[in-house]
């Protein structure tokens, strides 16, 4: 005869989430006004180089990039779609690899230029986790996904998407964080 005591599944224990404190902390935000008044200038000086008055209106500046919103006067006979064929002479007079120029940004009177920051600031995992976006979800399958320009932590329930692609370079964790979200 066979011993069926064998064949009994042992009770399972409750699962106990790692405490959040074995996390890096969150970086301090980074003061970045000296960048700012430098880029602004740069900017207003090559549109204005290029027949384009400009007005600063504000700017929203997050981990790693800055958007700096201004109100532009075209030339007679320009649209404002032109201003995307000035990217390459704004980097080169910030001396940055590559601005993003959003002619006009969506549902504003207004052109933003996205310019990365000289000093970024790492956003960490832990800052996500004790975000109230994280801490309210109702659902346990909840994972962080960031944080954005405008420094809004985004986090998503992994059931509500049905697709999802990761891009990134080599070597960059595409199939660490796959692998993280099967388990």
């Amino acid at each position: 005869t066979i011993d069926q005591s064998i064949y009994q599944a042992t009770p399972r224990k409750p699962y106990v989430a790692p405490p959040i404190s074995l996390l890096k902390p969150p970086q301090p935000e980074i003061d970045q006004d000296v960048d700012i008044d430098t880029k602004k200038q740069a900017i207003i000086d090559t549109l204005r180089f290029f027949g384009v008055e400009s007005e600063f209106m504000g700017v929203k500046t997050g981990p790693t990039f800055s958007l700096y919103t201004l109100q532009v006067q075209m030339p007679r006979g320009k649209s404002v779609s032109t201003l995307t064929t000035y990217e390459n002479d704004l980097a080169m007079r910030m001396e940055e690899e590559s601005v993003r120029i959003l002619a006009p940004i969506p549902g504003q009177n207004a052109v933003g230029i996205e310019v990365p920051n000289k000093k970024r600031r790492m956003v960490c995992l832990s800052e996500i986790l004790n975000s109230p976006e994280f801490n309210q979800a109702k659902s346990p399958t909840t994972f962080a996904m960031g944080v954005d320009l405008y420094n809004h932590v985004h986090v998503s329930d992994i059931k509500d998407l049905p697709h999802m692609l990761v891009a990134g370079a080599t070597g960059a964790g595409k199939t660490t964080i796959i692998n993280l979200l099967m388990r």
